[in-house]
């Protein structure tokens, strides 16, 4: 367990392997498209994202964190860098704290026509939270454009939005994310293998685990809007499968008679926010339609607590669809899905069971019904709340997670892993609640979860529509 106050310096918590430095997407506005289409939009902005933002290079075309070998996407002609997906790339773009105005040094190649379109930036090694993706707001000349900093950029200080920092020599694309999503192509069995390039800075020895997510047909709505996890611990994608790995395909849904449509966008509009470091990569989408269309995936490689040689390459990953409140419990059967429905690879044998999270709590006990992080973390109420805040202190307690298995004959683990990107609050303090210190900020998205965080103070719902 530890303490957290916003404002207060701290060291990185006792037994921390790897510090996370995050980026961040923050609820992106999709609007005016099909079913099909929008699962397109999420890839495409995964694909640029994860590639370029998180793990890119100085190469303005080849993504980093992607399998090395031809084959790690099966999607349209296009979809990556066609003529009419990237508008412009380069890399002497430069930032002015605070302004949103992102300017070119030595070239330019900006139109009136990009308004609307996005602009995806990054240095390659950075740790800024700056590299992003930001819907183009304004033409100012063909050295200059404004983007709206709030689904990027970073905070200036403790109560501040998010917003440019002084910086020379930024790569950037300039992409039409509709175009990508739109192409002809996109089909049943459409794919990206991403990779987890620095999984050995977080547990040594481990080999570049990899992940796999496809676009799956749907049959409530008739179209390719839902996406699989498929997860490869070794890293072993050879450009057409998983060699000497038969871990399946996998998707866990929390109310299959509502349909899987990513954003049921008969509504035309939903959200998209992507939270991620170079082991983790956390997709949360919504849209306005009714309380079932809120998806989420989470994927990470969580910290080793066994002996290398009984569990060499722990990755891990849940994906859940159905409710636009994610992470929550499931209100119709009561169970918190979010907490036990972790696919966790075996390095025995090709099974993927189904693992919970354990949490410390200073009162109470493990429920039956396993709700959020147990019943004391799922009271809101200001009984408990009060437990886990110091007012002299200023501080509120929280603690790291790790997954469990039990129940299972043969299986039995108490703590096989702890995760990274996930730790506990009492639920009942408000949600987007900012916690933590310099270098350690996390927010509170519902039920006692919280996710890494940059400390911006964001003006509306991170989890757009949600609750």
């Amino acid at each position: 367990m530890a303490y957290f106050c916003p404002g207060r310096v701290r060291s990185c918590r006792d037994g921390c392997v790897m510090s996370l430095n995050i980026k961040l997407l923050r609820a992106m506005k999709v609007a005016g498209i099909t079913c099909n289409a929008n699962t397109a939009w999420i890839f495409k902005l995964i694909y640029e994202f994860w590639g370029f933002c998180v793990n890119g290079t100085d190469d303005l075309r080849s993504p980093g964190g992607v399998a090395r070998v031809s084959g790690y996407l099966s999607a349209s002609a296009g979809f990556e860098s066609g003529s009419t997906v990237l508008l412009a790339s380069g890399s002497d773009g430069q930032t002015t704290l605070g302004m949103p105005v992102f300017s070119l040094a030595s070239s330019s190649v900006f139109s009136a026509s990009h308004v609307g379109k996005w602009l995806v930036t990054w240095k390659s090694g950075s740790a800024s939270t700056d590299d992003s993706i930001y819907p183009i707001i304004k033409y100012n000349n063909p050295s200059s454009i404004e983007v709206d900093t709030f689904t990027g950029g970073t905070p200036a200080g403790h109560d501040s939005p998010p917003s440019m920092t002084d910086r020379t020599g930024i790569n950037y694309r300039v992409v039409d994310v509709a175009a990508a999503a739109t192409l002809p192509g996109i089909v049943d069995g459409s794919y990206m293998v991403l990779q987890c390039d620095s999984a050995q800075d977080v547990n040594p020895g481990q080999a570049m685990s990899q992940f796999k997510l496809t676009i799956r047909y749907d049959s409530y709505y008739g179209t390719y809007s839902i996406i699989t996890l498929q997860l490869s611990p070794s890293g072993s994608w050879n450009g057409s499968t998983f060699v000497g790995e038969s871990y399946p395909e996998s998707t866990y849904q929390t109310q299959p008679q509502y349909g899987f449509d990513l954003f049921q966008s008969v509504q035309g509009e939903g959200r998209v926010t992507l939270l991620s470091d170079r082991c983790f990569l956390i997709m949360q989408s919504s849209g306005p339609y009714n309380n079932w269309n809120g998806n989420l995936f989470q994927v990470e490689i969580p910290t080793r607590l066994y002996p290398q040689a009984n569990d060499p390459n722990p990755i891990c990953g849940i994906l859940m669809m159905g409710n636009k409140n994610l992470p929550i419990y499931d209100p119709i059967s009561g169970r918190g899905y979010y907490m036990n429905q972790w696919m966790f690879p075996s390095p025995y044998d090709a099974t993927v069971r189904v693992w919970r999270v354990l949490a410390k709590t200073p009162t109470g006990s493990y429920p039956s019904d396993w709700r959020c992080g147990g019943s004391i973390y799922n009271i809101n109420t200001w009984r408990w709340p009060n437990t886990f805040y110091n007012p002299i202190l200023n501080k509120f307690l929280t603690s790291d997670t790790v997954l469990c298995l039990g129940g299972v004959p043969g299986q039995f683990s108490l703590a096989r892993a702890r995760l990274r990107s996930l730790r506990m609050i009492s639920s009942g303090y408000p949600r987007f609640l900012r916690v933590g210190d310099p270098g350690d900020y996390w927010i509170h998205v519902g039920n006692g979860v919280l996710w890494p965080w940059d400390n911006a103070l964001v003006h509306h719902h991170l989890m757009f529509w949600g609750f």
